[in-house]
This record gives C-alpha cells, sequence and structure tokens, in this order.
C-alpha cells in the first residue's frame, strides 16, 4: 500500500505501468503486480502531482484502507514519506496491530531524521 501520497513511488520500483483503475466487487480489488498486491493513489491521479494537506490525506487514507479489499494477508507492507507527518500518524492511529521497519539511506542528515523516531 503506498501512501505516500505527494511523491508516491512504489509503482515504480514494481514496474507497473498501466493505471487503468482496479476491478470493483464490494470494494476494490488490488492488482497484483509481480506477485504482489498493490494499491496506490496513482490509480486515481494517474501519477500525476496530487496537492493534497490535512484532513484530505486523513480522509483518503480512511477510504483507501476501508475500499480496499485485500483478501487475507500474512503482511501489509505500507510506503510512506520521511518523517511523522499525517500518513505515519493516521496508520498509527487507524491500524491497531502496526509496526514499523524505518527503512533509510546512510547519510548522517537521513541518520539524524530516523534516530527522531
Amino acid at each position: 500500500l503506498d501512501l505516500d501520497l505527494y511523491g508516491p513511488s512504489s509503482h515504480i520500483i514494481l514496474g507497473m505501468n498501466d493505471f487503468n483503475f482496479p476491478k470493483e466487487d464490494k470494494g476494490i480489488i488490488p492488482p497484483k503486480i509481480n506477485g504482489i498486491n498493490f494499491m496506490s493513489i496513482v490509480y486515481f491521479s494517474e501519477d500525476k502531482p496530487s496537492p493534497f494537506r490535512g484532513v484530505d490525506i486523513t480522509n483518503i487514507i480512511i477510504e483507501l484502507l476501508a475500499i480496499t479489499q485485500w483478501g487475507e494477508l500474512d503482511y501489509l507492507i505500507i510506503d510512506m514519506p520521511p518523517g511523522i507527518g499525517n500518513e505515519v500518524l493516521d496508520v498509527i492511529r487507524y491500524i491497531k496491530k502496526s509496526e514499523f521497519l524505518v527503512v533509510s539511506t546512510p547519510s548522517k542528515v537521513a541518520m539524524g531524521t530516523v534516530g527522531k523516531l
């Protein structure tokens, strides 16, 4: 689930180039990309800039979490923007059994930010 609403990039990493809206059946069924069920704002924005802020971000996250039909999952991997912004706080609030793995570059600046998390 790509929740980096300002600069989604998971679709690029996964090699996705089809922005057709996913199938719907009592919600949105996330398409499989390289064997991974994948959902992102890019299906709605077609990879165009998304100038969201504040309550709009929270509403988008709630909507994506509510309408996506994941099926049975062992893990839900969520890509989020750097720092502790609305996306991270909303995930903590709405996904009760969440654990975090922080991935960063080894630069001093990045490590300083990660240390604050």
